[in-house]
């Protein structure tokens, strides 16, 4: 009597699959539909990032920076670099670092350390999306000078847009080898 309604009741791996991989399928169709919404700041922002090399060999602890931008080639104009959602600069101590949705011409930094001392830097640019800065820091002045251009700031993307094609490709002719060697019209019968 067990083994009749255990027989009854077996796991049937083929009606499973038969069920499993349509429903699969659509929930994963579902999954990747676009939501109809749209996030502000979302997208990739201009960013620099410095690091502090020390002429006397003896590293100080940054208290406070002001990244200023300016239109001038002598900075003339200069006016800090406005605080607006994530648009910013901010030191830890041993680091500066700045993110906008634009960067004007050139640029100064101005950062007070750990020895009481306001050090100044030259007047830089950066042409580049994500740019590297090393900062010496001098006994008076700070010398800025940049290291290397970043990444393209759509790189990611693109690569994410490439994978994600394969993969629906590769989902689809999974589908379709499914298809041919198990035909609807055979779905309901036992082998």
């Amino acid at each position: 009597m067990v083994v009749e309604i255990m027989a009854k009741y077996a796991f049937n791996t083929r009606k499973l699959l038969t069920v499993t991989f349509p429903v699969l399928v659509l929930f994963l169709l579902f999954i990747s539909l676009p939501t109809n919404h749209a996030d502000a700041d979302m997208g990739p922002k201009p960013s620099m990032d410095f690091e502090f090399e020390y002429e006397s060999g003896q590293s100080l602890e940054i208290i406070d920076g002001i990244l200023y931008e300016c239109d001038l080639p002598d900075c003339s104009d200069a006016k800090p670099l406005e605080e607006l959602g994530p648009q910013r600069s901010s030191c830890t101590a041993y680091a500066c670092s700045s993110l906008a949705y634009g960067y004007s011409d050139y640029h100064r930094l101005l950062i007070r350390f750990s020895d009481g001392k306001e050090r100044q830097s030259n007047v830089f640019q950066s042409d580049s999306f994500n740019s590297t800065f090393r900062v010496l820091v001098r006994e008076n002045d700070l010398f800025v000078e940049k290291i290397h251009g970043g990444s393209i700031p759509f790189g990611w993307t693109l690569i994410g847009l490439f994978c994600g094609t394969i993969l629906s490709s590769l989902m689809v002719l999974v589908m379709l080898i499914f298809l041919v060697f198990h035909p609807p019209q055979h779905w309901g019968r036992q082998s």
